[in-house]
């Protein structure tokens, strides 16, 4: 594994690209991207919008497939291995906060944070004790028990940011993870 200043590369991407199907009109959305992200480092994408920011980390992700190229994290090329193995990794290794939050509407708040521990195979009621200090730290203990569609979506965005929490996951995916705060739960 290469090393900068002793730090490992946690990301490798390797000649990205993408391109969507439109009507007749093939388009190419990412164009050969390489990069390299070493632990412990915090990068940002930024760019106007449509410009390929959410395709690119849904490809990290594991969620958006390549047209070409490779995704190396933690020395696992992630598009080499099943859609299960993928859901498997993301869930053990890689906390996400996406643009659009998405919520089980028949559950509250601290149930739908309780569902990544869950399906890694803790009891619900641990996932549930694991949501509450997390929410706290969020400042959004009082709405543990709304539906989460019934919070703004700065409220939504704060619970988002704290189930990506849950697991202590290696990484953290966050797109546009300020987009529906106000200014002070921005800073």
């Amino acid at each position: 594994m290469e090393q900068v200043e002793n730090k490992n590369i946690a990301v490798e991407i390797k000649g990205i690209k993408k391109s969507f199907q439109v009507g007749e009109n093939n388009v190419q959305v990412l164009f050969g991207i390489d990069s390299k992200i070493y632990e412990g480092e915090f990068v940002m994408l930024v760019g106007p919008s449509g410009c390929g920011k959410s395709t690119l980390l849904h490809s990290i992700y594991g969620l958006e497939e390549p047209t070409e190229g490779n995704i190396i994290i933690d020395n696992e090329d992630i598009w080499a291995h099943t859609k299960n193995w993928r859901a498997q990794f993301r869930n053990e290794k890689v906390g996400f906060i996406p643009q659009q939050t998405f919520w089980i509407k028949s559950l509250t708040v601290i149930e739908n944070m309780a569902i990544p521990a869950v399906i890694a195979g803790e009891s619900f009621h641990s996932g549930i004790e694991r949501a509450a200090k997390l929410i706290e730290l969020v400042g959004m203990s009082r709405w543990a028990d709304y539906r989460p569609y019934d919070l703004s979506g700065g409220q939504q965005q704060r619970i988002a940011l704290a189930r990506s929490l849950l697991l202590n996951p290696k990484f953290i995916i966050a797109d546009e993870p300020t987009g529906n705060l106000d200014q002070k739960a921005g800073d």
